[in-house]
């Protein structure tokens, strides 16, 4: 039994023969055992030596990377519907966000500034609820031309 960060709980696992260890409920990779203890020495250009292989970083890294990207843009919505006087209700802020994080899980926000990003996925949720925010708002809070 392991305990899988994604079902919150301790899982049954299934062992693959190729060094893969994952949760048997819900097929999420928990742990990858692929990798030599032997170190290797290979030789560049230069004649020099140094050692072999390259550095792999584990999935719960990214997960956790992804995480704190998710937290942060929670931050700056509540920021920007604060700036823009919206009241206490954050349920905008929450549809926002589900929101935001279709938007990175499509790479919609690479090449695009992140605040620009945000704004449109707050406004999208203003025009859903029937929010009285205009895009010129946005373009006012975020200081950029419509």
């Amino acid at each position: 039994m392991v305990f899988c960060s994604s079902c919150r709980k301790n899982v049954p696992t299934n062992y693959d023969e190729s060094g893969i260890l994952s949760c048997s409920l819900c097929g999420k990779v928990l742990q990858f055992s692929n990798f030599s203890t032997e170190t290797t020495f290979v030789k560049d250009k230069s004649g020099q030596s140094r050692v072999g292989g390259t550095l792999i970083w584990s999935v719960e890294r990214e997960n956790a990377s992804r995480e704190r990207l998710f937290e942060r843009a929670y931050d700056d919505l509540l920021n920007i519907k604060n700036g823009l006087d919206m009241g206490p209700n954050v349920a905008v802020v929450d549809q926002a966000m589900v929101y935001y994080r279709i938007a990175v899980e499509r790479n919609f926000t690479k090449g695009r500034r992140t605040d620009q990003v945000q704004a449109a996925c707050l406004y999208i949720a203003c025009r859903e609820n029937r929010k009285p925010y205009l895009l010129i708002d946005f373009s006012n809070y975020l200081q950029i031309n419509m």
